[in-house]
C-alpha cells in the first residue's frame, strides 16, 4: 500500500517540474481566470489555493459547480471539444496556476491509444452536457 503523503510529494514534484516547462500564472483575490463563452486556448492545474467554477442559470442565479483545489485541473472540457468555455472560473482567495496550452494537451492526447482518445471525448461531452443542464 502506498503512503498518501509520498504520493502527494511525488505529484507536487511533477507539477513543479512541469511549471518550469509550461509556465505559471498568479491571480489576485476575486480575479476572473476565464468567463463562460471565452475561447479556450489552455487548461490549468492549481498549484496554490482554490478556484471556483460557476455558471449563471436561466433564472439568473449564480450556481457554484465546483471548487478546484491544489493538484486538480480545470478548463479541459472546452479545450478538448474545441468550443467556448462552458463556465466561469474565478478565485476568491487568489491562486497560482500551472498553464497547459492546447498544443501540449493535443500532443499528449494524440500520442495516446484510440480507446483513450474516445474515452476522453466521451467524458468531455458528458461534462459539457451537464453544464448545459445546470445552466
Amino acid at each position: 500500500m502506498t503512503d498518501q503523503t509520498t504520493v502527494d510529494r511525488a505529484d507536487a514534484g511533477l507539477i513543479e517540474m512541469l511549471g518550469t516547462i509550461l509556465g505559471k500564472r498568479t491571480y489576485k483575490p476575486g480575479e476572473r481566470i476565464f468567463a463562460k463563452g471565452d475561447a479556450a486556448t489552455e487548461m490549468f492545474d492549481v498549484l496554490k489555493d482554490t478556484v471556483e467554477i460557476h455558471i449563471v442559470n436561466q433564472k439568473g442565479t449564480d450556481v457554484l459547480l465546483t471548487s478546484v483545489g491544489v493538484g486538480q485541473f480545470f478548463g479541459e472540457t472546452a479545450l478538448i471539444m474545441h468550443g467556448p468555455r462552458t463556465a466561469t472560473a474565478q478565485t476568491q482567495t487568489g491562486c497560482e496556476l500551472l498553464v497547459l496550452p492546447r498544443n501540449v494537451l493535443e500532443a499528449k492526447i494524440g500520442a495516446s491509444s484510440p480507446f483513450l482518445k474516445l474515452w476522453i471525448d466521451m467524458l468531455a461531452n458528458r461534462v459539457a452536457a451537464a453544464s448545459v443542464r445546470v445552466g
